[in-house]
């Protein structure tokens, strides 16, 4: 994190900061890796330098280095910094909480697991629900409708990504008794449905899996590299995931469940591989 920040608020600057500067030299031209506590003092430097900083942390409860994370957000908190504004966003879970209470008032926080998150899930499962052809067999049956609905509201938790996943699943069923099977055993966190959507997928297709996962993997904690910007790398991972689909046309019944599955999320981007371009279409 503390990398990526640092390269990311650099570019705002006209020229190298110096502080990035004589940190790259005092680690031998860059053959050393800087510790955390140097990077920490540069990025502070570098935020000084800068007339107003915005940064957004989204997902801390899916960093997988959660204690350096809180351990790093208590020091940034700590400079006090008047033109430095901090966003972060997480799930409820207790480690982050106790943390993110001693180090941000109560003003300061706000619950998205509310009511109003709530509803917006259900017009989202109604949709689905109305609209997804593999889903649309189950509208006819207002018993078993009703049914998806309420156990699906009621386990979501505020977690809209938890409850596309479920429904991705649901569509698969073909009769009554295995939507219900299937009801009756989600699961209960996103780390489960995750785990349970990767082992889910056939041995036959575990090498596409693979390919489909290893495709310029991308790191959160880490900048791109050589300068290029987001752009560059979606356009290039594109290329790569539309070769595999030439490759084979059923390659991409794996997508957009497997790829959620890692630190390579097409999360909230507009451009698709070709074949969810045409499913969606």
């Amino acid at each position: 994190m503390l990398r990526s920040l640092i390269w990311q608020l650099s570019q705002q600057s006209e020229k190298i900061p110096i502080s990035l500067d004589d940190l790259f030299f005092s680690c031998e031209s860059g053959q050393q890796q800087p510790s955390a506590d140097a990077l920490q003092e540069v990025l502070r430097l570098i935020i000084l330098e800068l007339p107003q900083a915005y940064v957004v942390l989204d997902a801390l409860d899916e960093c997988a280095q959660r204690a350096e994370l809180m351990e790093t957000l208590e020091t940034i908190a700590g400079w006090r910094l008047q033109n430095l504004h901090l966003l972060v966003t997480s799930r409820r879970e207790r480690g982050i909480e106790s943390t993110l209470e001693e180090i941000v008032d109560d003003q300061s926080r706000i619950c998205l697991q509310s009511v109003l998150v709530d509803k917006d899930i259900q017009r989202y499962i109604r949709q689905r629900l109305a609209t997804d052809k593999n889903l649309q067999k189950w509208t006819k049956d207002d018993s078993v409708r009703q049914e998806i609905k309420s156990i699906l509201r009621d386990k979501a938790n505020g977690m809209f990504r938890w409850a596309a996943c479920q429904l991705n699943s649901l569509a698969k069923c073909r009769n009554r008794a295995t939507l219900r099977k299937a009801l009756a055993t989600l699961p209960l966190t996103l780390d489960q449905t995750y785990e349970r959507i990767l082992s889910a997928i056939s041995e036959a297709d575990s090498e596409y899996a693979i390919r489909i996962v290893g495709v310029h993997p991308y790191h959160a904690s880490e900048p791109f590299a050589n300068g290029s910007d987001s752009s560059e790398y979606f356009s290039s991972m594109t290329k790569s995931i539309n070769e595999l689909q030439d490759e084979n046309p059923n390659t991409w019944c794996l997508c957009s469940e497997s790829w959620a599955s890692t630190t390579a999320t097409w999360s909230g981007r507009a451009k698709k591989c070709r074949y969810c371009a045409s499913k969606r279409s």
